[in-house]
C-alpha cells in the first residue's frame, strides 16, 4: 500500500512527543520498520526525523544500528524542537497535532 508513495524520494517524520503517556516503540517495532522498508525502498528514503526522542528511543535505535546492518538507521536525525524539524521538512508538508506544540 506504500508502493506508490515510495517510488519517489520520501521522508519519515516520527513525533515522539508525549510518548511517556503511551506505549513506546521497542526493538521489535524498529525491526519491523526496517523489514517494511526493505533495501528496495531504502534507496529513496531521504531521512527519518524523530522529534522529542527519549533516551530509551535513542538507545533502541542505536541497538538496531549495531545489531542489524541497514542503511535505514544511518538516515535517522534526532530533533528536539519543532523549529529544528522545520529546517529539514517544510512545515506546510506536515500535519502536527496541537499537543506537540505545547
Amino acid at each position: 500500500e506504500f508502493e506508490p508513495l515510495i517510488q519517489k524520494p520520501y521522508t519519515i517524520v516520527y513525533l515522539h512527543s508525549a510518548a511517556s503517556l503511551q506505549p513506546q516503540p521497542d526493538l521489535g517495532f524498529m525491526k519491523r520498520i526496517q523489514q517494511i522498508l526493505g533495501r528496495k525502498h531504502q534507496r529513496n528514503l531521504h531521512g527519518i526525523y524523530i522529534l522529542h526522542p527519549t533516551l530509551g528511543l535513542r538507545t533502541a535505535i542505536l541497538g538496531m544500528q549495531l545489531l542489524i546492518d541497514g542503511e535505514v538507521w544511518k538516515k535517522v536525525v534526532y530533533v528536539d524542537r519543532l523549529v529544528q524539524l522545520f529546517r529539514y521538512v517544510p512545515r506546510e508538508q506536515l500535519t502536527i497535532p496541537d499537543f506537540v506544540f505545547q
